[in-house]
């Protein structure tokens, strides 16, 4: 799938459930890492493989972890 204009193509996961030290956070189905496999034409800020945090309720869920969401919605990029 090649998206069009300034859409991302999104693979994401659930956040994990306990912090490395242990600690139970509390679940948030908004709340998911994605990871960028393809962005369209006008995308400015993200490129492939970026680790992204975005607000999910505005992209489109399309299944099996899969969602297409402007860029606009993206807000911010995950460092390591």
């Amino acid at each position: 799938m090649r998206p069009t204009k300034d859409n991302v193509f999104v693979t994401f996961a659930k956040a994990d459930s306990t912090s490395k030290g242990g600690i139970i956070l509390q679940s948030n189905d908004d709340t998911r890492i994605g990871t960028v496999h393809g962005i369209g034409p006008d995308v400015v800020d993200v490129k492939l493989l970026d680790r992204i945090v975005a607000d999910w309720s505005k992209g489109v869920d399309i299944g099996k972890g899969v969602a297409v969401i402007k860029e606009e919605y993206i807000q911010g990029i995950v460092s390591e």
